[in-house]
């Protein structure tokens, strides 16, 4: 179960064990200097660590894990035969919200238009970088 310890003087860290499909696990800690930071991430790592012990993991799910931090690409690696692709991003979904909005609020058709296409510049500039990452250089997560 995962659960918030404190390490001396360096802060505390979260630990907690990623199941496998093939039956093993990896222990796992996600360390910061700042104790609400991890409160804030406990309840997506409880959900990983319960999902993937009975394997009921999503990609989605794995996504999500990816961009807080508290999974790596190469533990992603050992599920992709049973979840099925991994999307990057969120940003299909955000460009489908951000269409739909930017149609239904734009005064005019060449508004909506100039909104597209500042959506494609984002787009592209953000396509490769996480969507949650930590000010202080640790994952955390973008407050919106």
């Amino acid at each position: 179960m995962a659960t918030i310890q404190k390490m001396s003087s360096l802060g505390h860290r979260i630990y907690w064990r990623l199941y496998f499909p093939d039956g093993t696990f990896k222990e796992k800690y996600k360390a910061s200097k700042s104790k609400p930071t991890l409160k804030e991430i406990l309840p997506d790592v409880m959900k990983i660590e319960s999902l993937s012990r009975h394997c009921e993991l999503t990609s989605r799910d794995l996504m999500r894990a990816l961009n807080l931090g508290i999974v790596n690409r190469e533990e992603i690696s050992h599920f992709s035969e049973y979840v099925g692709p991994i999307e990057d991003h969120y940003l299909s979904e955000l460009r489908a919200d951000f269409e739909t909005q930017s149609k239904a609020q734009s005064p005019s058709m060449h508004a909506h238009m100039a909104n597209l296409y500042k959506g494609d510049v984002l787009e592209e500039h953000f396509k490769e970088i996480p969507i949650f990452q930590d000010h202080a250089g640790g994952d955390r997560g973008i407050q919106g």
